[in-house]
């Protein structure tokens, strides 16, 4: 037996906090405390955190219109970002996102962000992908995110996030049957059919 206790709550980060235990407080075993105890503490900050918002670290984008990712963090004031053209079939595509595998050779641009607002609370930031105008050639791109606010732990590396990004002038709907695929093509930009496109399964 000791005589330490536990408190279970949602306590909020960066505050403190008093606790009161009054005389006559019992534990299982019907064991009281005859005089007051006050108990005061603090709690920290969140740890660091920040994540580009793409489900399944994919997405798909219009090359004629600037190209722009969510990116949620927490106590981040800076984020290291940069693009690297791809090929998808060099490697599996699970590969891509692995910060244990190497970066392509290639780089569109690298490139710093600051974050603001208050500490210990979510924020989203839209970040403009493309220099210049935001706009990307058509293609597959490789967009990693690392910040110096990240604690410097064991786990450090895998803080770090890799996504690939699809930037196309064309919109793909496939429609599929047990024995057959219909697959229509569109200009993103007119809305027209686009015909002789050659298409892989």
């Amino acid at each position: 037996f000791d005589n330490s206790f536990t408190l279970n709550f949602d306590p909020k980060p960066a505050t403190d906090y008093t606790v009161v235990i009054a005389p006559g407080i019992a534990d299982p075993f019907g064991n009281t405390i005859e005089q007051s105890t006050t108990v005061k503490f603090r709690t920290g900050n969140l740890s660091p955190n920040a994540n580009i918002l793409l489900p399944g670290n994919l997405g798909t984008f219009d090359a004629n219109v600037p190209v722009r990712v969510a990116v949620q963090s927490n106590n981040i004031n800076t984020l290291k970002l940069s693009l690297h053209p791809i090929v998808l079939r060099e490697r599996d595509l699970n590969d891509w996102f692995n910060v244990d595998s190497g970066l392509p050779a290639r780089i569109e641009r690298s490139w710093t962000e600051t974050i603001s607002g208050p500490a210990n609370q979510q924020k989203r930031s839209n970040i403009t992908v493309g220099a210049g105008d935001g706009k990307l050639k058509p293609g597959a791109y490789l967009l990693t995110l690392d910040s110096p606010d990240f604690p410097n732990d064991a786990n450090r590396k895998y803080r770090q996030q890799r996504v690939v990004l699809i930037v196309s002038e064309i919109n793909l709907v496939m429609k599929r049957e047990a024995a057959n695929v219909l697959v229509w093509a569109t200009d993103l930009r007119t809305g027209s059919p686009v015909s002789g496109l050659s298409v892989e399964a």
